[in-house]
């Protein structure tokens, strides 16, 4: 792992590149810490030579069987998610959803909650017809049945969100 000191000279994602890669199970809870502050500070660059390979490096930490590993490979997405706009992330967004689609699967609430969460965050950078169109045919019909299961909540929560949030809206702005 880099150390700390070059990591704020440097002030991009370049260096934690490696350590995403890593297939070592320690390097990556080490560079999670450091990555996860890096990128909650909006003064760092998000700036990466190869950003399709450290998202897809990404991406392995979430199919990973270590849910510590996976779990943090959400939140780290989360963030870049924040910090990318909208079509700086386009071309990521199949990639990146088949694989939080899987980890509705996952055995461990915590995964779940946290794959569901970062939906709903893809629903507001996007839109949730957009993200709906491509869940719906892989999760309501989907062989495991916390995918379908936790694909229902999904579906209740935007409705909450999108749905009955504008209609009372509606409704409040109409009786005023």
């Amino acid at each position: 792992m880099a150390n700390a000191s070059s990591i704020i000279e440097n002030k991009n994602l370049d260096q934690f590149y490696p350590n995403v890669l890593s297939k070592e199970p320690t390097v990556r809870l080490e560079c999670f810490s450091i990555l996860e502050n890096y990128l909650s500070d909006i003064n760092n660059s998000i700036d990466c030579e190869d950003l399709t390979g450290f998202i897809n490096g990404l991406l392995q930490w979430i199919g990973c069987s270590n849910y510590r590993i996976s779990y943090n490979g959400l939140r780290i997405v989360e963030l870049l998610i924040e910090r990318l706009d909208k079509n700086e992330f386009e071309q990521y967004l199949d990639n990146v959803l088949l694989v939080i689609i899987d980890r509705l699967g996952d055995g461990k609430d915590q995964i779940r909650d946290a794959a569901s969460r970062l939906l709903l965050k893809l629903m507001k950078k996007f839109t949730p017809q957009r993200i709906w169109d491509f869940i719906q045919p892989l999760s309501f019909e989907n062989k495991q049945f916390r995918i379908k299961e936790e694909s229902q909540r999904l579906l209740i929560q935007t409705l909450n969100e999108y749905v009955i949030k504008k209609k009372k809206t509606r409704l409040s702005t109409h009786t005023d």
